[in-house]
């Protein structure tokens, strides 16, 4: 009894996977699908001999010869997963090969172009180029230059309005306290002086 659910559940969850497996489908190549399957394939037809090894085959001849047939089935299982793995070394060594042997010929039929890749960047460029490319790096030092002298000159004219405000400023607060509250002028004069300072201002 207990090897009749054995089997049974064994060929269950066996036929379960290979529909999922050829429903879903999870490996990208085909060529290892059609692997995957065969050797899902290969391995239900074991579990089907299974059931001639139970309680269900009384004869003891029948099992001895139905082991034959399990035998070279998993010897066939074998034989395929061996192929299979060998096929996939023998076409990258080819593919390797092939790659060698283009290379090859390349450096024979065309030497001149392998020894310009192989130089540096600079040595492959046309010499009017590097003027080219020596006047422009110069062109962009002097810029960076007269940027910076700029720079500079503005820095040095900020600094002297400064100085120039803050003058004006001391000459003020000096002049106010000499005369506060403004006794040794008069108000009349005040205003000439601004009368007269804005004329000339507009000349």
């Amino acid at each position: 009894g207990q090897s009749y659910f054995q089997v049974q559940f064994l060929i269950f969850f066996s036929s379960l996977y290979v529909i999922f497996y050829g429903q879903n489908r999870p490996h990208i190549f085909k060529s290892k699908v059609r692997n995957e399957m065969a050797n899902e394939a290969v391995f239900m037809v074991l579990t089907y001999h299974l059931i001639t090894f139970s309680l269900f085959n009384l004869s003891v001849e029948t099992k001895f010869l139905m082991g034959y047939s399990y035998l070279a089935f998993v010897g066939g299982l074998i034989v395929f997963n061996l192929h299979s793995v060998a096929s996939q070394i023998a076409s990258k060594a080819k593919r390797r090969y092939f790659a060698w042997l283009s290379k090859r010929q390349v450096e024979e039929v065309q030497p001149e172009r392998v020894e310009k890749s192989k130089e540096s960047p600079e040595e492959q460029v046309h010499p009017h180029q590097l003027e080219k490319l020596k006047l422009e790096r110069k062109r962009s030092k002097r810029s960076s230059r007269t940027s910076r002298k700029s720079e500079i000159q503005v820095k040095t004219a900020k600094k002297s309005l400064l100085k120039v405000i803050i003058e004006d400023i001391h000459a003020e607060n000096e002049e106010s306290n000499l005369d506060p509250f403004g006794i040794g002028e008069k108000p009349r004069d005040r205003v000439k002086e601004k009368k007269q300072n804005g004329r000339r201002g507009n000349e």
